[in-house]
């Protein structure tokens, strides 16, 4: 059995579909999470959740992380945290998929004596682990300051209690109707020394019986990404006991009617989950 394993961009596909991948697997690893620690407390402005995802709101990214910090510590300055971490954004790059805007982390859990930490969710490339890195060391410069500023702010550390190492085929049949083939969404903590805390990576995997070609796999892998984004939410709701947010049913799949219990791709015969 030969195995390839690339991120979306590496394998050539498209801004747009590699943009949609990301945010099924934010959603996806956020399930995980929540499903390994025994549940999450969701914030959201007006609650005092304990866990917070980047995710839409009904403010800015930034404004939204000021309110979470502040609704934890109520002696911030909720202003001034969203002011800087405005400041912080940088001009957006067309030809740069990892540029960010700001440095707010996808996972966030404010438990303290407990889980004080956070995760940032990149893709497995060298572009995508260099942005995280950047990204959670400015979140740290943040903390850090507000630790000196107020003694009230308990500082938060770079995620180790999560250490996933998942893999979920969603896309199983011969390709070109002649090699045999399954394509999984892969995803884990970093394991280089230097970002192995705090930062979750993730690529597009193929297996074929016998020989793979690096130009075979990459089609392979475009070709699941296209046909089969709905189907891998839909599996990984099944499997974490999720319900599968309308947002992300972002377009009409292929195989969108054989997912399911009633179908003829369940999570027991199309889908693995394995550590």
């Amino acid at each position: 059995m030969a195995k390839v394993c690339r991120t979306p961009r590496e394998a050539g596909a498209p801004r747009w579909a590699a943009a949609k991948v990301a945010r099924i697997v934010e959603w996806i690893v956020k399930q995980d999470y929540c499903f390994s620690k025994g549940g999450c407390n969701e914030f959201a402005r007006g609650n005092t959740g304990t866990d917070f995802f980047d995710e839409a709101s009904d403010t800015t990214r930034c404004r939204f992380l000021a309110s979470f910090l502040a609704t934890h510590t109520p002696s911030l300055d909720e202003t001034f945290i969203s002011g800087s971490c405005e400041m912080r954004k940088k001009p957006v790059d067309p030809e740069d998929d990892e540029n960010e805007r700001f440095a707010v982390p996808d996972v966030i859990t404010h438990q303290p004596g407990m889980r004080m930490e956070f995760y940032e969710i990149k893709p497995n490339s060298d572009s995508g682990r260099r942005a995280g890195r950047t990204k959670i060391e400015t979140f740290l410069s943040l903390t850090d300051f507000l630790a000196q500023t107020d003694p009230n702010f308990v500082k938060y550390e770079m995620g180790t209690q999560f250490d996933p190492d998942r893999s979920i085929v969603f896309y199983r049949r011969n390709y070109l109707g002649i090699v045999p083939c399954s394509v999984s969404l892969h995803y884990r903590r970093a394991t280089e020394p230097e970002i192995a805390k705090g930062l979750i990576v993730y690529e597009i995997c193929v297996e074929v019986d016998g020989e793979l070609l690096e130009a075979l796999a990459k089609a392979i892998i475009v070709s699941a990404i296209i046909a089969a984004l709905v189907a891998l939410a839909l599996i990984a709701a099944e499997l974490f006991g999720a319900i599968l947010a309308p947002a992300l049913l972002v377009f009409n799949s292929p195989m969108g009617g054989s997912v399911g219990r009633t179908g003829t791709t369940t999570p027991r015969t199309c889908a693995s989950f394995s550590h």
